[in-house]
């Protein structure tokens, strides 16, 4: 929770009022060792065994083929939609990588977070509001706050 990492207290009465579920999708460091070279196979094998399931976390199963089912799966349950990785893919930190495919069922938009305004209020201390911008002929357009 943003803002509250040194107020245990505090942390536990919002996420109580407002729970929030981490999805982990991958591994990208385990035991101090970098996994940014293996294949995804050899990364998701490995996250897969650490059996991250709790209330407040998952590690959704990673389905290899069926990929019109998937989607349509994901459509049917009002999610956001598939990213579909080549198996023998590294991780490319900072990259659009041609390897991984992201399939949006809902429409959106990439922006950058270029920064943010203070909060007011009961937001006071938090970033109240961010302002974000898109790339656009090599600089950054801003889009809104």
């Amino acid at each position: 929770r943003m803002g509250l990492a040194h107020t245990p207290a505090r942390a536990a009465h919002r996420a109580a009022k407002v729970p929030v579920h981490l999805v982990l999708f991958d591994a990208l460091h385990l035991a101090g060792r970098s996994l940014l070279r293996l294949p995804y196979t050899g990364r998701r094998e490995r996250l897969t065994d650490l059996g991250l399931n709790g209330p407040s976390w998952s590690t959704p199963a990673a389905l290899v083929g069926h990929g019109a089912q998937a989607l349509r799966a994901t459509r049917e349950h009002g999610l956001e939609g598939l990213v579909c990785k080549r198996l023998d893919s590294v991780y490319e930190p900072g990259v659009r990588s041609r390897a991984w495919i992201k399939i949006r069922n809902m429409r959106s938009e990439d922006v950058v977070v270029g920064g943010w305004l203070p909060g007011k209020g009961q937001l006071g201390g938090l970033p109240g509001a961010v302002l974000v911008g898109q790339r656009a002929a090599g600089r950054l357009r801003y889009v809104g706050g």
